[in-house]
């Protein structure tokens, strides 16, 4: 068997309990007697024995034998030897506190994912050292061979020699060992010949911190150009990193002198902590950035700039924070600006023509600054300072209502046009990115100027048919502007309307066209001035019309004159006022001046009255002068057709009058027959023929309608021959005569009367009363009777009648 013996001095030389061996040697130890013996010879012998089993010495290694002696059978027994080994180990008084070690910024299991933190404590340790360090500092180089060392976490794993730490070189400690905390390594020195053979220690890790570093914002900047002159490139120069480095620290309880901060600009670079990198950053108050590839214009420019921050004491880094740089686009104005013009209305001084406006609304250039960009993202005022243009806390000028500044402004004498220049800013309201370098000018311009307006008076006319109304459909307002404009504009630059009202005038609404009709005799007319050019508008002239009503007076027309009356008088009638007056004729001649006029023949007259209040409005009247006479009435004019001249039936007798083809007079005739035998006269009628006449004498009577007098008169005779009469006493048709025939017409005649036998009964005179059927005294009976009739006019020119035939006398 073998015992094992620890000296924990380390010479090796010690003292072994020989009984140790008993359990081992047999499994009847209990009942056996167990002796001692340095050598096998002795043991053999049985003497002599060791004197102290207990304590038997040893010095590195020996042998003892030993006679196992049956309790039950003294004499039996056995020889066992034991091989008695001193193997050294002991506690060491190492307590080495090793260097510490940066937080390492990774997971509790040293891997990279996203619990990392650089505030556990938690790092990886090389303690191997250690190993060597306790060997050769505390074991003589013989006994080092023989020696393991293993590492724990925990007491408790040392005692049970359990969950040694694998890799001293590559360890991952457990907890936060800072300075008030170190975490303590147990180690076990174990005898590889003797497990049991073993010594303790101690040494200790202690994990520093690394730097604490806020999160930074990104530095701001906008594409100034202050130093390269470009507002467009995305580029800055002297761009100061080192502004951050204050943040960096704030609420960290670290002293920025204690620590070394520098910038990179890649995370790799940062890490490595490597200034000879072409991305450490070595000026880092006098940054450029880089524009990356495919900039355009207007683009935001973002770089990442990573800052390392090392404990200058400890070494410690942490790397991991980084912040944006980043370069907004100046909301840089590329649109031209139009000048803004406005007008001089004098809105306060009153004034429209010294160049100076107020209330201008300079905020309507806005969209122009504007462009096609986002409003709601822009800010836009004017300022008349570059000073105040540069100061982002003054707000500029009223934009929506400013006042020309009497001092700025710049009048041309001449024109009396003023020039204003204001300084533009436009501000991003995303990156506060401002741009000031543009202007706006402000051009005053003044209202068009009129003369003084003369009103405009107009006569009352005819055009609508009523020339009393004061109504006119001609006012010619157009007329005007040359008047209303005056000598020094140029109607061609102006746009002249005329209004109702003056609320139209100012809005240019509702014009009224010329030429113009009136409504009242007396309008005020609100006169608007545009400048074509300038679009200035002077709303203020203001004219009246005034339609003068006509003389009022009357004439009759048309009126006749009788040639056969002259001279005839026509005059004024009724005049409402006192006029004077023009006559004319219908050649124009003026003819008279007085109130009425003596005329002797028919025509067209004019008379002209005009009043005598200033107005000078005229009427002009025509009175038609018809000329009339009374009728020439020649009997070459009538036809006759009766019984004289064998043309007319008994049925079929007339008078006419040839009006067509002989000349009555001027005047307009109307025509009545006369029966002078019987005392009637027919209605006048405008026909000149009388039908369905009985034989007598008549008279054609001509009337002037138009009151010419006396009427015309003409006398004729008309024959019939009756065909029968009844001589019966009724007083109707009692006898037979020649009916139209009488000695005026007919101072000659011959009337005989004859039976049907040829013998005369009777001869009659022509104007007698006729024959009454008698013979001698007697009745003669019906019958047919004949007449043998010569009638002799007076008129030579007329042929003589002879006329024959029958007629029948009836009695009943």
């Amino acid at each position: 068997v073998e015992l094992l013996q620890c000296d924990d001095d380390l010479d090796r030389v010690s003292t072994i309990n020989l009984t140790e061996a008993e359990i081992s040697i047999s499994t009847n130890y209990l009942n056996e007697t167990f002796a001692y013996f340095e050598t096998q010879a002795d043991a053999i012998l049985g003497t002599p024995q060791v004197i102290d089993k207990l304590r038997y010495p040893v010095n590195r290694t020996q042998t003892a034998w030993v006679r196992t002696i049956s309790d039950e059978s003294p004499d039996c027994y056995r020889i066992s030897k034991i091989n008695l080994i001193v193997e050294a180990a002991a506690d060491v008084n190492y307590y080495k506190n090793f260097p510490s070690v940066c937080d390492d910024f990774l997971q509790e299991d040293g891997t990279d994912g996203t619990l990392n933190s650089d505030t556990d404590g938690i790092t990886n340790f090389d303690f191997s050292q250690a190993n060597t360090d306790i060997l050769t500092t505390f074991f003589p180089l013989a006994l080092q061979p023989d020696l393991e060392i293993l590492f724990f976490e925990t007491k408790e794993n040392r005692t049970a020699v359990i969950d040694a730490i694998k890799d001293i070189s590559n360890y991952r400690n457990i907890g936060y060992p800072s300075n008030a905390t170190k975490q303590t390594i147990y180690f076990k020195i174990i005898n590889k010949n003797n497990n049991n053979c073993n010594g303790s220690g101690e040494l200790y890790l202690k994990t520093d911190p690394v730097p604490k570093a806020n999160t930074l914002s990104p530095i701001l900047e906008c594409d100034t150009g202050a130093i390269d002159g470009n507002y467009t490139n995305g580029s800055n120069r002297n761009i100061d990193l080192t502004q951050r480095i204050d943040e960096l620290f704030i609420g960290t309880n670290q002293d920025q002198n204690d620590y070394d901060v520098t910038f990179y600009k890649s995370v790799t670079a940062a890490f490595s902590g490597d200034i000879s990198s072409s991305d450490y950053i070595d000026t880092p108050a006098q940054f450029t950035n880089d524009v990356p590839n495919g900039f355009s214009v207007g683009d935001i420019v973002t770089q990442s700039i990573f800052v390392r921050v090392q404990n200058k004491a400890t070494g410690c880094a942490n790397p991991h924070t980084s912040f944006q740089v980043i370069i907004n686009s100046i909301p840089i104005i590329t649109n031209p600006i139009p000048v803004l013009e406005v007008c001089d209305i004098g809105t306060n001084d009153g004034d429209v023509r010294n160049g100076l406006a107020q209330n201008i609304d300079v905020s309507i250039r806005d969209i122009d600054i504007i462009g096609t960009r986002i409003p709601t993202d822009f800010k836009i005022t004017y300022h008349k300072t570059r000073a105040d243009a540069e100061d982002l806390s003054s707000t500029g000028i009223d934009k929506n209502s400013y006042d020309s500044d009497p001092t700025r402004v710049t009048i041309n004498p001449t024109t009396n046009i003023s020039e204003e220049s204001l300084l533009i800013r436009i501000v991003d309201n995303n990156s506060g990115c401002v741009f000031d370098q543009s202007t706006l000018t402000i051009i005053v311009n003044p209202e068009p100027d009129f003369e003084t307006i003369s009103n405009l008076s107009e006569c009352d006319n005819d055009d609508d048919g009523d020339d009393a109304n004061q109504i006119i459909q001609t006012i010619d307002l157009d007329g005007k502007i040359t008047e209303i404009l005056g000598t020094s504009q140029d109607p061609d630059d102006y746009i002249v309307t005329f209004h109702a009202t003056q609320a139209s005038a100012t809005s240019g609404e509702d014009a009224i066209s010329s030429p113009y009709t009136n409504t009242d005799p007396t309008e005020t007319i609100f006169v608007r001035i545009q400048n074509k050019a300038t679009l200035c508008i002077n709303d203020s002239a203001t004219f009246d019309i005034i339609v003068n009503s006509l003389p009022n007076f009357m004439v009759t027309s048309p009126q006749i004159i009788c040639l056969n009356d002259t001279p005839k008088n026509i005059s004024i009638e009724n005049p409402e006022a006192i006029y004077n007056y023009i006559w004319k004729d219908a050649n124009n001649n003026e003819i008279s001046a007085e109130d009425n006029l003596n005329i002797t023949i028919g025509g067209n007259y004019t008379v002209t009255a005009t009043t005598t209040d200033g107005t000078n409005c005229s009427r002009i009247e025509t009175i038609v002068i018809t000329e009339s006479n009374p009728a020439i009435l020649l009997a070459s004019f009538i036809t006759i057709i009766d019984q004289g001249n064998n043309i007319g039936s008994e049925d079929k007798l007339s008078i006419a009058i040839d009006t067509i083809s002989n000349d009555l007079g001027p005047g307009d005739y109307q025509f009545a027959l006369r029966n002078d035998d019987q005392n009637t006269t027919t209605s006048y009628q405008d026909e000149p023929l009388f039908e369905n006449l009985e034989g007598g004498i008549y008279t054609i009577i001509v009337n002037d309608k138009n009151g010419c007098s006396p009427d015309a008169t003409l006398q004729v005779s008309v024959l019939q021959f009756p065909k029968f009469f009844t001589p019966n006493g009724d007083g109707k048709n009692d006898t037979y005569r020649v009916k139209g025939a009488n000695k005026t017409f007919y101072p000659n005649s011959s009337i005989n009367i004859f039976n049907r036998y040829g013998k005369l009964v009777a001869q009659i005179p022509i104007d007698g009363p006729g024959w009454n059927g008698t013979y001698n005294g007697k009745k003669l009976p019906s019958d047919d009777y004949w007449y043998n009739i010569t009638l002799i006019p007076a008129d030579n020119d007329k042929q003589i009648i002879n006329k024959t035939g029958h007629f029948s006398l009836l009695r009943k």
